[in-house]
């Protein structure tokens, strides 16, 4: 039998595809599952009970959904009946909101899972419309504590964090607990802070909170080669500096002059600079280029290593960038670095 992927638009199709689940030897050829119920209907339960028919499955992404927790006894279910045996990736979007205290409970039960990537995941959430209204509040605030969070039973590989618009998700040292061993690639991607502009005020987390959470969580990975870092209100220079063994940097500018001081630390081991979302007319109108290759060829001699240096953005570079393009191509082809523009 060829392999399906399960694709649950609405709730007519999830109870349909669990009655076709039940009634033919359809799961075990499930090896990937998307939610994106746009009407907002299909229960955590019924979504559960989905999942326990398919134990083939590799792929599981939320894109859209109303719950906000996963019962204790489907996590248990998983568990016993190895649910997740095979599953390698697991994407949670931000178009709905999955409290903390359930991720992690859904990754204690993911023991071959390497790819992580993670949006709207939060610890204060209105309990008042959760569907299981037997869960009692004060195990609730409890689970909010990371230290009473299930440990992970997966050794994660790749870490994507994307549009934790003011979410502020702290459980970096948890979540890649099991991971100091394999964790190569970190994408921290819009990272904001929405809080109180009040500094009195202690419940607000800021970035630089943020950024130790993560500093702490990636002084043990020692073999993370890939960063990027973009739309974040943190700076990248720690950040950098804790990557001895960095290959792969991206970000959406050139580097500041305190990121470019952090960057010796990597210089023998830097191969690749990636900048994205490149934009902007630079002097005299002269392109994106123009803006970023000031900056980046005061650098250059920092990074022996450098054998790639890719501009990612709209349009032809060279036609844009009719003044800076020749330069930085002369400079790169002098350093044995490959210069891309798409």
């Amino acid at each position: 039998m060829s392999s399906i992927a399960l694709d649950i638009n609405s709730l007519m199709e999830a109870e349909e595809a669990l009655r076709l689940l039940r009634s033919l030897p359809l799961g075990r050829a499930v090896h990937s599952i998307t939610l994106s119920d746009k009407e907002h209907k299909v229960s955590s339960d019924l979504f559960a009970r989905i999942l326990l028919q398919c134990p083939n499955v590799r792929s599981l992404s939320l894109h859209e959904w109303k719950f906000k927790r996963i019962s204790t006894s489907h996590i248990q279910q998983f568990a016993a009946q190895s649910t997740f045996s095979c599953l390698t990736c697991l994407v949670i979007g931000f178009k709905g909101a999955l409290a903390s205290s359930s991720l992690f409970a859904l990754l204690s039960a993911m023991p071959s899972l390497s790819i992580l990537r993670i949006g709207y995941v939060e610890d204060h959430l209105d309990d008042s419309d959760d569907e299981d209204g037997d869960t009692k509040r004060e195990e609730t605030r409890n689970a909010r504590q990371s230290e009473s969070f299930a440990t992970p039973a997966c050794s994660l590989t790749r870490l994507l964090v994307l549009d934790d618009w003011g979410i502020n998700f702290m459980h970096y040292r948890l979540l890649l607990s099991k991971s100091h061993d394999t964790l190569e690639h970190l994408e921290l991607s819009w990272i904001f802070d929405w809080g109180s502009d009040s500094d009195s005020d202690t419940d607000v987390v800021r970035p630089v909170d943020i950024e130790n959470a993560i500093l702490q969580a990636i002084a043990p990975c020692s073999r993370l080669r890939n960063l990027a870092i973009v739309g974040s209100d943190f700076t990248a220079t720690r950040l950098i500096a804790a990557c001895p063994n960095l290959q792969r940097l991206s970000l959406e500018r050139a580097p500041s002059d305190e990121e470019i001081a952090a960057l010796p630390h990597i210089g023998r081991t830097l191969r690749e600079l990636y900048l994205l979302h490149c934009t902007g007319a630079g002097y005299g109108g002269d392109g994106f280029i123009g803006v970023h290759w000031p900056a980046l060829e005061r650098f250059l001699p920092s990074l022996p290593a450098l054998r790639t240096l890719r501009f990612i953005g709209r349009g032809a570079a060279a036609e844009k960038s009719p003044l800076s393009y020749p330069l930085a191509r002369a400079e790169c082809e002098r350093r044995c670095i490959q210069l891309l523009t798409k």
